[in-house]
């Protein structure tokens, strides 16, 4: 079993991935990809030109596209892949 370190989350800020131009004291926050599929959009036409800002952050939690039963299985495959690859981009 691993233990996980301990995690003082007092004062953070968490914003949202479409506030991530707006966030002030980067340092002491969390940007987070809970969000409309629409309003995450844009951040996987070019994540390039925003890995700078996201390392600003002190923690950043991976995009989270829709995933319903209704969705077509490419529509599923194509957003699972999407949050995989994103999760990856900067190691």
């Amino acid at each position: 079993m691993v233990a996980s370190p301990a995690v003082d989350i007092e004062g953070v800020q968490y914003y949202s991935i479409s506030e991530v131009c707006r966030a002030k004291d980067r340092q002491n926050s969390t940007l987070h990809g809970f969000s409309n599929d629409d309003h995450i959009y844009w951040f996987c036409g070019n994540p390039q030109r925003y890995l700078l800002m996201l390392h600003e952050f002190r923690a950043v939690i991976t995009l989270n596209y829709s995933i319903y039963n209704d969705l077509p299985k490419a529509i599923l495959m194509h957003n699972t892949y999407k949050r995989q690859w994103i999760g990856r981009i900067d190691k």
